[in-house]
């Protein structure tokens, strides 16, 4: 069940055997009881880790660093100009 859908969403961080209440979009109050999970691809992945079937691969390096101000320190863009109006433009986006 796709959780785009008000029944789908309802259904995250259930565990087998909880019961979730939830008004649908013709007022009607439902329940949902989450029976049995079929598959959770994480905690197949951390089962197999555990029998050493797999093997741990290092995190992703991030690609993307943010350094606050690190332009503005660079270019000498830090200052505001005289008349107190500071445009930097479109490079600031």
């Amino acid at each position: 069940m796709p959780i785009t859908t008000l029944r789908g969403l309802a259904l995250l961080g259930l565990r087998e055997g909880q019961e979730m209440s939830l008004i649908n979009s013709n007022g009607v109050e439902e329940k949902i009881l989450l029976e049995k999970v079929e598959y959770q691809p994480e905690a197949a992945r951390r089962e197999r880790e555990a029998l050493g079937r797999e093997e741990r691969t290092p995190a992703p390096r991030p690609i993307l660093y943010v350094v606050s101000g690190g332009l503005d320190r660079r270019h000498g863009l830090g200052s505001n100009p005289t008349n107190g109006f500071y445009d930097p433009g479109p490079p600031a986006a």
